[in-house]
């Protein structure tokens, strides 16, 4: 057991008791070191996932990204014509912006990747 004094006041030197607290159970702990060689990072960088990798866009993907986006403007417009300024309008654009952009991802990511 460990004994702990705790005062009525931080500083207080008249008035003290006792708490007996049990020890703390040792904790173990592990050291790993590794290195990483130029080939390994080459396998790496073959086995990410087509999520991370950069994508390259031919003629009909910039055609689906193209589209996308005035389908958003397009809806956008028509909310800024019904809803009235504020807060929630601002929260809309920012959501259909978000919106736009794993749209725009989920075509991105079935291309062919670089």
């Amino acid at each position: 057991m460990k004994a702990v004094k705790r005062g009525l006041f931080s500083g207080d030197a008249n008035w003290y008791h006792t708490i007996n607290l049990p020890e703390p159970e040792p904790i173990e702990t592990l050291k790993v070191t590794y290195t990483i060689r130029l080939e390994d990072k080459m396998v790496y960088a073959t086995r990410m996932s087509n999520l991370f990798k950069t994508h390259v866009m031919d003629e009909a993907q910039t055609e689906k990204f193209n589209t996308v986006g005035i389908a958003f403007e397009e809806l956008l417009e028509k909310l800024i014509a019904l809803c009235p300024e504020g807060r929630e309008l601002a929260i809309t654009k920012t959501k259909l912006e978000e919106a736009c952009f794993f749209a725009k991802k989920a075509i991105a990511v079935t291309g062919k990747p670089a």
